[in-house]
């Protein structure tokens, strides 16, 4: 079960599609687990001395210097357990929302996902892990 807030607890992913226009507007949060998150910050901590440009970092090693890929998560969210976490990384931080859209629809065809089985979204600004790189949260219905 997801706890996205003391208000919500989101047992699957039709539920969470209920409040996806908060989600993509950024009144709701989803959070990493406790576990998850201790994760994400020692990784991030250890690559902030090897990697100083983290961006860079992202673009060379992540992306292996793509114009855009989609990754499984490595530091989910706490998701419901018929979710999956993804991430979609953009190279061109000035990119349109239309080739954005096209660009999705190439990723959810590989996929085999249909656009009403996900929920993606792009953070606002400052609650950006990556601010360097253009990147939307998918989150995915298991198949």
């Amino acid at each position: 079960m997801a706890r996205l807030s003391c208000y919500y607890e989101i047992d699957n992913f039709y539920e969470l599609k209920k409040i996806e226009k908060d989600i993509i507007s950024n009144r709701i949060i989803i959070n990493r687990s406790q576990e998850v998150f201790c994760k994400f910050i020692e990784f991030r901590k250890k690559n902030e001395i090897l990697y100083p440009d983290y961006g860079k970092y992202i673009k060379s090693f992540v992306m292996e210097e793509k114009y855009w890929t989609l990754l499984k998560e490595e530091y989910p969210v706490f998701l419901p357990e018929d979710c999956e976490h993804w991430v979609l990384w953009i190279a061109d931080y000035n990119i349109s929302n239309t080739d954005f859209e096209n660009i999705l629809d190439e990723a959810l065809k590989i996929k085999g996902w249909k656009k009403e089985e996900i929920i993606y979204f792009e953070k606002i600004k400052n609650n950006r892990s990556v601010p360097e790189v253009r990147h939307w949260h998918i989150y995915a219905k298991l198949m």
